[in-house]
């Protein structure tokens, strides 16, 4: 039975304040378990995009007092809660190893020790402060793993290790170095360089988070959605109910799922994907993105927008004017709604949405629109349509028309696409 390991929480008041001046406010704020020092304890207090999966983006080590600590005792103190960190992609590696029975010593041994750090891994659970025996039997039974699992895929047969297992390390290094387009391959440098590159410096170099008026933006929307969500949808509910089943009383409800909660949503990645973005730059020391491809299209997005407003509220009025008759309050839901889809198929063929798009290392801009490489998973391109289509992990698919050369245009966007990693996949 796998074992979840609880290695973080929410970071409690006291640290919240001592690290307030450092904090991504679009992503969560944690803090690590508690580690014995020679004199007291520390742990390790923080922003990361994906606790369950990421180490942290951007971090602190601090004493029981909430001061910040750094040299050796604050490096060891983040190395073991990197090893915790690492502890279900272990589980997911001796499992891949085990089902795959090559028969090799060197794999029967690297399962083994696998295995041994997992336990002692997973012993820490219970541990309100890990010791300093713990630690040091932690450090061991790590370096020991590492040293087999070395051995075992480049000195002796690289090709005793299958693609899997070899993704599974992959994944582990890239979730130490999230930013760096080319990762090395050695665990305990992907660590060293999360520690280097992502602790907090005084005063920080550069300020990537978001503006005031955006943060106030995004938590205005944020609390108003939720007590949309937790107050007003429950008692409109109630009284739908109690009102004899009147469904024009579900409008409302209706539109904040189907209209607002998405739109509440994509707005959320676009400032996580932006704040990390300029995390990623700072860090490269960077100053504005490097281009590597450009074309001119017609950018669909733009009318998605209205379209994606005006569908729901023609739904709606249909599902209305099917269920009580055609009513004032139903031919206005109709109207509007198909005001905006006309809005919507305006700008699709309008002057107004044809952009200059350009490609770079770490994101897609048309006109101020910023589209980023951690939010798309595929490049299509459909011949016919002259359609370049991105799809994205949050929202809808981003659709560009080319206007510009074709051959060239496509020529550009799948090298750009094989440079960053992307899948590039031509549909008829």
């Amino acid at each position: 039975m796998e074992l979840k390991l609880n290695w973080y929480s929410k970071a409690k008041s006291k640290y919240k304040k001592a690290y307030a001046p450092y904090h991504l406010s679009v992503f969560p704020l944690i803090q690590s378990k508690w580690v014995e020092l020679t004199n007291g304890k520390a742990a390790v207090v923080g922003n990361s995009r994906n606790p369950a999966k990421e180490s942290f983006l951007r971090f602190m080590v601090v004493d029981e007092q909430g001061q910040q600590l750094k040299g050796e005792e604050a490096k060891a103190v983040h190395r073991v809660i990197a090893i915790l960190q690492s502890y279900e992609r272990l589980e997911m590696l001796k499992s891949s190893l085990t089902k795959a029975d090559r028969g090799q010593s060197t794999n029967n041994e690297l399962i083994f020790l696998i295995d041994q750090l997992c336990q002692i891994v997973g012993e820490s659970k219970e541990q309100t402060v890990l010791t300093k025996g713990s630690v040091e039997n932690l450090f061991h039974q790590w370096d020991a793993f590492w040293r087999a699992y070395q051995d075992w895929t480049w000195r002796q047969n690289e090709t005793i290790a299958s693609e899997q297992e070899k993704e599974l390390v992959s994944e582990l290094i890239a979730s130490f170095v999230p930013w760096e387009n080319e990762l090395t391959m050695d665990l305990n440098q992907a660590i060293l360089s999360n520690y280097e590159q992502a602790q907090i410096k005084n005063p920080p170099t550069e300020n990537v988070n978001l503006s005031m008026f955006n943060k106030m933006l995004l938590n205005t929307f944020t609390s108003l959605m939720r007590f949309v969500f937790f107050v007003v949808n429950p008692l409109l509910f109630i009284l739908f109910l109690t009102e004899g089943f009147d469904f024009s009383i579900l409008m409302f409800p209706a539109i904040s799922i189907l209209v607002y909660f998405p739109l509440l949503q994509t707005s959320r990645t676009f400032y996580q994907n932006r704040t990390f973005y300029l995390v990623k730059g700072s860090l490269e020391k960077e100053r504005g993105p490097k281009s590597d491809a450009r074309i001119i299209g017609q950018v669909i997005d733009y009318a998605g927008v209205p379209m994606f407003i005006g569908l729901p509220l023609i739904a709606i009025g249909i599902v209305l004017m099917i269920m009580q008759g055609l009513s004032t309050g139903t031919i206005f839901m109709l109207s509007l709604g198909c005001f905006f889809l006309f809005v919507g198929i305006v700008l699709m063929y309008s002057p107004v949405t044809r952009k200059s798009i350009t490609f770079t290392e770490d994101m897609i801009l048309y006109g101020k629109q910023e589209v980023f490489l951690t939010d798309i998973t595929k490049v299509i391109y459909h011949p016919k349509s002259r359609m370049i289509r991105l799809q994205r992990t949050n929202s809808m698919p981003s659709m560009v028309v080319i206007k510009s050369e074709e051959e060239k245009a496509i020529m550009a966007v799948e090298s750009w696409a094989e440079r960053v990693n992307l899948p590039f996949e031509v549909k008829e």
